[in-house]
Formats: structure tokens, C-alpha cells, sequence
């Protein structure tokens, strides 16, 4: 629970003109104060400019705060409900945002190095430009997020939930997206130079080219990239493919759809076209 002298001390200074300068000169002056504001209902508080490095906020109610360039690095964020907060200049570098629902925040150019966003649920966040440089975003809910510009390099991203994000001119130099969804993911522009993508789902990727694919590091089991896609891949670095062949499953254009619905599944067999007795297998994939 909240430490209520610290929680009626942050409210009081917030309702008084410039209350934030109160606040932080507060804390200035009582470093040794550790801040606890666990489980406090700070619903569409204004919290602009406060100071609450290192502080406890694990399960905080957070829902539509403004927290512009407000100093959340190394916060306890852990549970917190974020949604439709504005972090706008907000600084979460190392901050434990484990469980976290940032659902529909509005943080753009945010500073979340090395952040911990592991099962964070992220879906629509606006995170353009944001640096999220070494940051945990394992099994993090990112689907339709806005990522364009964002600075993921090894983040760790493994089982991540990409669908239908926004990854434009995204650098993921080498960030781990070991078993990623990336169903219809943007990633025109975007970096993968030395990226894990081993077991990633990569069906109907929009504006994917070859030679992205390419500079990664691994891409064994990679699923749902076409025979096409993958040999003009194995044009441009052959040995990258030659670790991809047998754990692959590939798609053509004709049955994507029915993949998606019926969810067919297969291995490459080495060829192509290969058919047998009661069992067929169409570029791959076994019928």
C-alpha cells in the first residue's frame, strides 16, 4: 500500500501553481526518502515534471495520467495500469514495466532503455522514435503498435505479439525476435542486421524485401515466407538459407488465406512440387 503522508504530500503539491518544483525540491532534499506510492488510485492525475526516480508505483491505477517529462527512471511500474496515460519527454530508462497496460499511451521518443516490458500489454502505444535500446519485451502484447523510427536495437522480443504493427525505418539490429508474431507487420525501411528470427511468423509481412532477410543472423524455422521470397535470399547470402531448409514453412500467395483460416502446417521437403499417395505437398506445405 501507499505511504499516505508521501501520496497527500504529492497530491497537495500538485493542485498549487508550478507544485512539481515543490515536490522535486522536496525530494532533493530527502534522498535517502524512499517514495512508495504502490496501488495508488492516480486516475487522469496530473503529474508533470515530478521527480519519481526509483519510487514504488507497482499497481498503481494510472489510467489516463499525464505524465509529461516526468522522471520515471528505475520506477516500479510492475502491474500498473498506464492506459491512455500521456508520457510525452517521460524518461522510463531501466523501469520494471513487467504486466504493465500501456494500451493506447501516448509516449513518442520515450527513453526506455533497458526497460523491462516482459507480458506488458502495449497494443495501439504510440512508440515512434522511441529508444527502447536493450529493452525486455518478451511475450509483450504489441499488436497495431506505433513503433516507426523506434530504436529496438537487441531488444529482446522473443514470442512478442507484433501483428499489424508499425515498424517503418525501425532499427532492430540484432534484437531477438526468437518465435516474434509479425503477422502483417510493417517493416518497410526497417533494420535487421544480425537479428534473431528464428521461428518468427512472418505471413503477409508488408514491405519485407530479401535483402533485409538477408543481413539477419538466424532465420531457421522462420514461417510462412515464400519459396520466391527465400531464394532471392539464398541469391544474396546462401549460407544463411542452407540453416533455414528443413525446419521452414513456406507459403505462396494461392493459400495464404486458407493458412490463416484452416492452418495448414508443413516442413520443406527440398523440393519444390512433391506429391504422393494420399498426401500432397504444394510448395511446402502438406495438405
Amino acid at each position: 500500500m501507499a505511504n499516505e503522508k508521501q501520496l497527500k504530500r504529492l497530491l497537495y503539491y500538485m493542485v498549487e501553481n508550478n507544485g512539481y518544483k515543490t515536490w522535486n525540491e522536496w525530494r532533493t532534499e530527502n534522498l535517502d526518502t524512499k517514495i512508495d506510492l504502490s496501488e495508488a488510485n492516480l486516475e487522469d492525475a496530473t503529474l508533470q515534471g515530478i521527480n519519481l526516480e526509483n519510487a514504488n508505483l507497482q499497481g498503481a491505477f494510472l489510467l489516463g495520467a499525464n505524465l509529461e517529462n516526468t522522471n520515471l527512471q528505475g520506477v516500479n511500474l510492475r502491474g500498473v495500469n498506464l492506459q491512455q496515460a500521456y508520457l510525452v519527454g517521460a524518461n522510463l530508462e531501466n523501469a520494471n514495466l513487467q504486466n504493465a497496460n500501456l494500451q493506447y499511451a501516448f509516449m513518442p521518443k520515450n527513453n526506455l532503455k533497458g526497460a523491462e516490458l516482459q507480458n506488458a500489454n502495449l497494443q495501439q502505444v504510440n512508440l515512434q522514435d522511441a529508444d527502447l535500446q536493450g529493452a525486455n519485451l518478451q511475450y509483450a502484447k504489441l499488436t497495431c503498435a506505433k513503433l516507426g523510427g523506434a530504436n529496438l536495437q537487441q531488444a529482446k522480443l522473443q514470442e512478442a505479439e507484433l501483428q499489424y504493427a508499425k515498424l517503418t525505418c525501425a532499427n532492430l539490429e540484432r534484437a531477438n525476435l526468437e518465435g516474434a508474431h509479425l503477422y502483417r507487420a510493417y517493416l518497410i525501411g526497417g533494420n535487421l542486421r544480425g537479428a534473431n528470427l528464428e521461428g518468427a511468423y512472418l505471413a503477409s509481412v508488408k514491405n519485407l524485401e530479401p535483402y533485409q532477410v538477408a543481413k539477419c543472423k538466424n532465420i531457421t524455422g522462420v514461417k510462412y515466407l515464400s519459396a520466391e521470397f527465400l531464394t532471392k535470399v539464398k541469391q544474396l547470402k546462401p549460407d544463411l538459407v542452407t540453416r533455414w531448409n528443413e525446419n521452414t514453412i513456406l507459403v505462396t500467395w494461392w493459400h495464404e488465406n486458407m493458412i490463416k483460416e484452416i492452418g495448414y502446417r508443413g516442413k520443406w521437403t527440398g523440393n519444390w512440387i512433391e506429391e504422393k499417395p494420399k498426401r500432397r505437398s504444394l510448395w511446402g506445405i502438406s495438405i
